[in-house]
Formats: C-alpha cells, structure tokens, sequence
C-alpha cells in the first residue's frame, strides 16, 4: 500500500479510539495474542493457529503519547481496510458499529434505472424516519404515551445527541441511521437499545403478526405503538414510483442481541402499508382519523410488553415528608388511601419519591410533615410514568399526639 494510501487512515487516529478498535476486532473473533499494558496490544486474524508459525500479527498502539502513534495506527488501519475490503470511511463505520444499533431504510423504485430521488421525497423519508424514532422513544420512556405534546426531556436529548444519519450506501437509496448504545452503559437495558428494541417489536407486529383478538390483552400496548409506526408510514405510500420499503434493524456487536423473537428486517410495499395501517388501526381500537385515547381511559395497571430501561432499585433513606395525600374513598375498604412524597438528599437522581399509604399512616405523615421530622423509606425504587415511585413501607418515628387540634394556634394566625 503506497503511502497516500496509508495517509487517507490518519484521520482515524484521532476519530477513533484504540479501545473501540480492541472491542472491534474482538467481536470479529480476532485472537489477542498478546499485550504491554499501556503500550500496545497484538492481534491475529480469526483462524489464528498457534501451532502455525509464523503468522501474520497485527500491532495495535495504545498510548497516544508515543511519537509514532499515529504513523502505527494508521498502517493498523490501512491493513485492517485491505483484510475487509473497505477504504477509511467504511472501515470507520465498521469499527463503530461496536458501540451503535442501526436503522437501514431501502427505498426501492419501480424503474430500477432510476439514478435520482425527489427532493420531496427525501425529505419526507427523513422525516418519517425521526417520527418512528420520535415515537418509539416516547413510547419507551412512557408506554402511555399520547405521543403528543412536547417530549420529555431524556426522549429530546436521545434524538439530538445519540441518533445519527450515516453516509448512503450503495444500491437503492438507503438512509442509514445509528442510535448510540451510552449514557447507561453500565445497564443491561440503556435506553437507545430499549428505543430501538421497542421499534423492531411495532415494525414486527406491522409486518409479519396478525391483530386478531385472541392474541389477548398483553398485545394492546404494542398495537398501539404499532398503530402509531403505522400512520408515519402512510404518507410514504403515496410516492408514485415507489415499489417497496425495506427497514432492517442490526444490533451493535459489542452487546448481546435481544432475547425476543423479532424479524430483523420488514418489507412494506404501498399497499401493505395501507393495508398494515388499516389493520393495526382497527386493532388499538380506534378510527384512523382519531387521536388516542386519553389516559383516563387507558386500564389503570397496563399490560405492557416494552423493553424496559429503567432498572428498579433497593433503597433504604431517610428524608423529609413533603406533601401528604388521602382519599377517603379508599380508606374503607383497606386499600391505599393516598401516598407520601419524601425528600432525597444525595448526588444521585432522584431527589424526591412517592409512596403509597394507608390511612392508619396518614395521621403519622401529616405530624411528621408539620414537625419537619425524618421518615425512613425502605423498598425497590422504580419509575412510572415519569415519577419514580418507592414499592415498599414507610417508617414513621413521630408522635402523633403531636399533632394540633382544632384550638390550637396556627402559624399563620
């Protein structure tokens, strides 16, 4: 390889980080044969014998601070493009790829000469595509969602922050999009995976599954969502040479792929979309024309088959009691008659939590309350519909003697 050949990689030195190459080349099976912490790492290729030498090594510099650091990562790189068959740019993608889920969208024409696309048209397939995004986030942060109204603000930072469009690819028109895989790292659910997760169940569902009434309750909240995919769709099945739409998802090879059974990949032709729309309309039990239902009259414990990404928590505080709450209408029959919120002092979100209680407690909470005396809370920690919730006991050391009777003098008299 020439050396303005390998001069093409050095930009890669600095777009990419040796870490994402090592994580890289171990999804692909390469073998790691050796390594000096700190200084660089060797690599051999994926049917790396070691009882056959020699055999080609691939030296992978670490230290950014050596003087030929970017001279060896380039020509690592050069040689990693030769071994794939790609130049820089297709190798950048492929490396990171380790750390993005994508969204492929193929538009396929009826002439298949066709070298040009509508400004129109690419446009709307733009806009289509953050409206599926857009819809599947809203739905992941909150599978109530009347995916309306200005997103919250985890679903607003997603789409601006961890969601790229990647280069065109060759073939039809292609739209490449990428959702990154960070934020939550550390959790085995972070929530660009659960939006996309989330996407390929609706895609599924419009695609290949039947909306019969005997796939049961547990299906109503990914119709919904389907419905909704549904209806972004719609206005892409008017393009007049449009022969069909393919959406296929690839999950990032440096995390485990889902555990569900999903299709992968979903072809849509402008009739079925119409016809998916129909269907899946008809199925979340609304007219095409309308909006959903409000969230009065959704079922007050949903069944939903989301990806969740929110991770419960078991948490044992002390804070104090800020707002109390009863009704009176279910104090009688023993059930929860209102909820607590208490204060969270610490670094970590979030600062304040609600939780059920009855109406023996509620006497308890409002002399804590008045007294601005500590609660201890005990429970799992978990997230619903926005607020974070705490499914467990409160502990109340107040006397409730304390509190004022109706002569008592008020601090505002």
């Amino acid at each position: 390889m020439s050396s303005q050949e390998i001069a093409d990689f050095y930009p890669l030195a600095t777009a990419v980080s040796p870490s994402q190459v090592s994580g890289f080349l171990a999804s692909q099976h390469w073998t790691q044969v050796d390594v000096h912490e700190g200084a660089f790492e060797r690599w051999a290729q994926p049917d790396f014998n070691p009882e056959h030498y020699p055999q080609i090594l691939y030296l992978l510099p670490l230290n950014r601070e050596y003087a030929d650091f970017a001279r060896r990562f380039a020509e690592l790189m050069a040689a990693l493009a030769d071994h794939y068959g790609c130049d820089s740019a297709g190798l950048r993608q492929l490396i990171s790829r380790h750390t993005w889920d994508s969204l492929t969208v193929r538009l396929a024409h009826v002439d298949p000469d066709a070298d040009t696309i509508g400004l129109t048209e690419a446009r709307e397939t733009l806009e289509a595509i953050h409206r599926l995004l857009d819809a599947s986030a809203r739905y992941t942060h909150d599978p109530y969602t009347s995916f309306g109204g200005r997103p919250s603000r985890e679903v607003t930072s997603y789409l601006r922050e961890r969601v790229t469009l990647g280069h065109t690819q060759r073939g039809s028109f292609v739209f490449p999009v990428y959702s990154l895989l960070r934020g939550q790292d550390d959790s085995p659910q972070p929530f660009g995976r659960a939006v996309m997760e989330n996407l390929a169940k609706g895609l599924s569902w419009l695609g290949n599954r039947p909306f019969d009434a005997e796939l049961g309750a547990n299906a109503g909240s990914t119709q919904k969502l389907a419905a909704k995919l549904a209806k972004v769709l719609l206005p892409l099945s008017g393009f007049p040479d449009l022969k069909s739409i393919s959406l296929s998802l690839q999950w990032a090879p440096g995390r485990p792929e889902p555990r569900f059974g999903v299709d992968e990949s979903t072809l849509f032709t402008p009739e079925t979309i119409r016809t998916a729309h129909a269907n899946a309309s008809q199925a979340a039990g609304r007219p095409r024309s309308t909006q959903w239902v409000d969230r009065d009259d959704l079922p007050s414990t949903p069944a939903v088959p989301t990806t969740a990404y929110d991770p419960t928590e078991r948490v044992n505080f002390s804070g104090p009691v800020l707002a109390v709450t009863l009704d009176n209408r279910l104090s009688a029959s023993g059930s929860a008659g209102g909820f607590v919120i208490v204060g969270r002092d610490g670094l970590r979100p979030p600062s304040e939590v609600q939780v059920a209680i009855n109406a023996d407690d509620y006497l308890s909470a409002v002399v804590a309350h008045r007294a601005r005396a500590l609660v201890t809370v005990r429970g799992t920690m978990f997230q619903r519909a926005g607020t974070w919730w705490v499914d467990g006991q409160v502990s109340f050391q107040t006397d409730r003697s304390a509190l004022p009777s109706s002569q008592t003098t008020h601090d505002d008299q």
